[in-house]
């Protein structure tokens, strides 16, 4: 097996969100050319919050790269991995790849 260290081979990994966190997860895999979104959650306030109901991620960085998204992968139908898409879906629709639990759940949400 040959490693190749070029940098059209190599993939990043950006968490956007729930890293360090419980919810609002949410990550970037990209190489130079393509890019898929993994989960789209949605967070809780803590008690301090008040009038706050939930906290979405920040999108700015799909801003920047949505040219190169084909689409997203949701691992599962807990809120903190799909709460947040109908807020994504305001601004940009990629296609949606998940069971058809998370799917049904998802689409319970429009």
């Amino acid at each position: 097996l040959k490693y190749n260290n070029s940098s059209e081979h190599k993939i990043r990994i950006t968490p956007l969100g729930g890293l360090g966190e419980i919810g609002g997860n949410i990550s970037v895999f990209e190489t130079n050319k393509d890019a898929i979104i993994v989960d789209i959650g949605m967070s809780f306030p803590d008690g301090t919050m008040h009038g706050v109901d939930i906290i979405i991620p920040d999108f700015d960085y799909v801003r920047k790269i949505k040219d190169k998204i084909r689409g997203i992968v949701i691992t599962h139908a807990h809120e903190d991995h799909i709460g947040a898409v109908p807020y994504f879906f305001k601004e940009f629709q990629f296609p949606i790849y998940a069971t058809p639990l998370a799917l049904g759940m998802i689409s319970n949400k429009f």
